[in-house]
């Protein structure tokens, strides 16, 4: 792989990162009320339809970001490492399956590149 191809690969890399990172964040605050400082608003001012599911998911991105907190960061640098990685697992998956598309893999039928 030649230098500009690496280059451009590394740019499309960075976007889509930044791309899920800004969706984690939305989520992490319109699916389970956690800022991005990390506060956790009370469950009572997050409105109705909670399911034990999403308590319990909840309840564990708090214990994560908890965790990672307790090697001394503060609680905003906290949840950007915690915002960070699950960008990175989830772009880490998707680029995953998009190699068993490959045509010489035959592991599971395209998908992700059809749209």
């Amino acid at each position: 792989m030649d230098k500009e191809l690496r280059n451009r690969l590394r740019a499309v890399v960075v976007q889509c990162r930044r791309a899920l990172e800004d969706d984690v964040r939305r989520q992490l605050e319109g699916a389970y009320g956690i800022l991005p400082d990390g506060t956790a608003l009370p469950e009572e001012q997050l409105g109705k339809g909670w399911t034990r599911a999403l308590k319990a998911e909840r309840e564990r991105i708090i214990v994560a970001v908890q965790h990672i907190e307790s090697y001394g960061l503060s609680r905003p640098q906290a949840m950007e490492q915690f915002v960070r990685e699950t960008a990175f697992t989830i772009l880490n998956r998707l680029a995953a399956l998009k190699l068993m598309e490959h045509p010489g893999r035959v592991l599971i039928q395209e998908s992700a590149g059809k749209g």
